[in-house]
């Protein structure tokens, strides 16, 4: 059996970017689901509400502010853990109002809690999104959640899963899934 750790929080729920415009993230438990509780992130733009609430956990949740598409400007990034999942939100600010530019899901695939980040890939000073997904191999009933729990009486390793990472591209307008050719 692999030995537990505790991971420590890690959490920035306020950010001021460069022209002094500053983005925050409130979060509101729903406790309708009794297994789990189950926290809906809002991100605040300059105190304007900013795009859908999404699921999150307050304490594993990142919020900065940094040029990723080589625009000269700053873009809001929104990291969120979730349960089995990472959620990775950019957005462009005119000054006035967002634009969305990356909604990004990745399954947690490393024990780090690795799920999605903005790494150059290809060394063009370009970010990427980099997602991970884990998925089923043939004959073994192990999953990582997306609501479907193992059977309890079965060991779930992450050397167990096929595990793959999704690359997304800045298109000019958006990150997109890079597909190989």
């Amino acid at each position: 059996m692999l030995p537990q750790h505790e991971i420590d929080n890690d959490s920035i729920l306020s950010a001021t970017g460069q022209s002094g415009i500053r983005a925050t993230i409130t979060s509101e438990l729903d406790d309708s689901d009794v297994t789990r509780p189950i926290y809906y992130c809002i991100l605040h733009v300059d105190n304007i509400v900013t795009g859908e609430p999404f699921e999150c956990l307050p304490n594993f949740t990142k919020i900065i502010w940094q040029d990723i598409i080589n625009d000269g400007n700053e873009e809001v990034i929104v990291t969120a853990t979730g349960l089995g999942v990472q959620h990775l939100l950019a957005f462009q600010w005119d000054g006035a109002e967002a634009t969305q530019i990356a909604d990004t899901f990745g399954d947690i695939i490393r024990s780090d809690l690795f799920g999605v980040a903005l790494i150059d890939v290809d060394g063009d000073s370009q970010f990427e999104i980099v997602a991970g997904k884990g998925y089923v191999s043939e004959g073994n009933n192990c999953k990582i959640y997306e609501g479907i729990y193992p059977d309890p009486s079965e060991f779930c390793w992450w050397q167990a899963l096929n595990l793959e990472e999704q690359i997304y591209q800045w298109d000019g307008v958006q990150f997109v899934l890079q597909f190989e050719d």
